[in-house]
């Protein structure tokens, strides 16, 4: 099986002009390829990993916690509480370029959100999102992504490392990278 897969890594600083640019900053397409923690290097100081983001919520549904929240009594709550939270997002969603239902479905199998902290450097984080190989809602988050970077006037580079394309974004001397 064929997929995309999405990592990040960037600093405290550079985080808060990234954020919205999430799902899209690193991402290479792998037949098969080792787990998120096999992929992290030695300086990871912490990181939370899922190892298939729809089995888990498939688990979660049929867990205590998700059969009270579809008792009849209580998931009212949950869809107000859900409700609430699409109304909050359509206030950002034509700057993040993604409806909520797509930015749910990036998640195809594992992913990882991880600390790590070089010796003597800026701790970075680093997100890896396991994806479909053909997922429209994929290369328009990627697109989107580049986009933002580029109207910031965030430099970029690219270059290939043995058939993957490596793009690089350059944020205040903090490099990012998309492969």
């Amino acid at each position: 099986m064929n997929h995309k897969i999405f990592a990040l890594k960037l600093t405290l600083k550079a985080l808060a002009i990234v954020l919205p640019l999430l799902p899209t900053l690193i991402y290479a397409q792998a037949a098969e390829r080792p787990s998120s923690d096999a992929l992290l290097p030695e300086t990871t100081v912490a990181y939370l990993q899922l190892h298939n983001v729809r089995e888990f919520v498939e688990k979660l549904k049929e867990s205590n916690g998700g059969q009270m929240m579809a008792d009849e009594r209580i998931a009212p709550l949950a869809q107000e509480l859900f409700k609430s939270v699409q109304e909050a997002y359509s206030e950002v969603e034509d700057s993040v370029g993604l409806s909520l239902e797509e930015i749910q479905s990036l998640p195809a199998g594992e992913i990882c959100f991880a600390m790590v902290a070089p010796r003597l450097k800026t701790p970075a984080f680093v997100l890896i999102i396991d994806t479909d190989e053909e997922s429209e809602t994929v290369d328009k988050a990627l697109e989107r992504g580049r986009k933002l970077a580029t109207d910031q006037g965030v430099e970029m580079e690219t270059e290939e490392i043995e058939e993957v394309k490596f793009e690089t974004f350059i944020i205040e001397e903090q490099r990012i990278s998309l492969f």
